[in-house]
């Protein structure tokens, strides 16, 4: 059932254009911001994480910090590629036909997740292509770029941008699957990466360099520390090394997100309700709307009189043999 769920939402994904006008976004906003960097058009330029100098536009440095940085910006779009994967089943009301089919919580969670991040990875592989791109035009000064080396485009993903789509998209997803609104969802995005912002300027003043590296939760830290004090020839050459201060702060993380995951298929209820709520015993309280539940009102039954007579069997009896006849 786990692949069976997966293949639909690969299929359903990447027949949607949103996925490719995502991902072209992307491409073109690193092939512009390249392009203006290198002086495009005349009287603007633009600086983006200690870019400039003698360190080249396509070094391994830069390629790193613009890729990472522009990826932090575009985790807006989580909810859309990895929180909408669950909650389009609310938002067409299909869950309740989805639900009375015998699978499991994981295949059915984890299809469901594997599929958006997926989606997802393809979408932020468009800042790779669209540096990359903008590297090989001939109209920009070349004596800002360097040899290209493909592995410097490979490596911000392996260390960086798909162990954070994976830590941030398991929140997303996670409240997605409990609210089911897309609403919330995106809140929930913003106010994650607010409350981020807030987190590193807090993290940067422990002095601790190892515990601070350790508690960010994108890795930031780990890369400013390891090349603080790097030369030029090693930005423009040395590919960003996998560091075991950044592989203990991916492990660290990536072990939070799976615990989040793991406590969601436990908790998670293939119910027609948002929550199980109890009231009191004989209570008529009953959920408005349960998908998802914005309020409660109290059902107004007529009152019944129950009758155990016998002339009361004898009809149900007659009944009962003319509905047999």
């Amino acid at each position: 059932m786990f692949f069976r769920i997966l293949l639909f939402e690969l299929k359903y994904k990447f027949r949607r254009p949103a996925v490719y006008i995502y991902w072209l976004i992307l491409l073109g906003l690193t092939f512009l911001i390249v392009n203006l960097f290198n002086g495009l058009v005349d009287g603007v330029t633009v600086s983006i994480g200690g870019m400039g100098g003698k360190v080249y536009t396509n070094s391994p440095f830069i390629i790193y910090n613009m890729i990472t940085g522009l990826s932090f910006t575009a985790l807006i779009l989580l909810p859309a590629l990895v929180g909408n994967s669950i909650y389009r089943d609310y938002e067409n009301n299909t869950h309740a036909l989805l639900f009375s089919y015998p699978m499991t919580r994981f295949g059915y969670l984890g299809g469901r997740f594997l599929g958006g991040l997926i989606a997802a990875i393809f979408v932020f592989s468009g800042l790779s292509f669209g540096m990359y791109l903008a590297s090989l035009m001939p109209y920009l000064n070349r004596a800002f770029f360097g040899e290209n080396q493909l592995i410097a485009y490979v490596t911000p993903y392996i260390s960086n941008i798909i162990p954070n789509l994976v830590i941030v998209g398991v929140i997303i997803f996670a409240i997605a699957a409990i609210s089911r609104n897309l609403l919330a969802t995106y809140l929930g995005c913003i106010a994650l990466l607010v409350l981020y912002g807030v987190a590193g300027s807090l993290v940067s003043d422990i002095e601790n360099i190892t515990l601070s590296s350790l508690l960010d939760p994108f890795g930031g830290t780990a890369f400013d520390t390891l090349t603080k004090y790097w030369t030029v020839t090693q930005k423009n050459e040395q590919i960003i090394p996998f560091t075991k201060l950044l592989f203990f702060n991916r492990l660290i993380w990536l072990a939070f997100a799976l615990g989040i995951f793991s406590i969601l298929i436990v908790r998670f209820k293939f119910t027609q309700n948002v929550f199980q709520l109890k009231f009191r015993k004989n209570s008529r309280l009953i959920f408005a709307n349960i998908n998802p539940v914005h309020k409660l009102f109290k059902l107004k039954l007529p009152k019944t009189k129950q009758d155990f007579s016998l002339k009361s069997k004898l009809k149900q009896l007659i009944r009962l043999i003319r509905f047999e006849t």
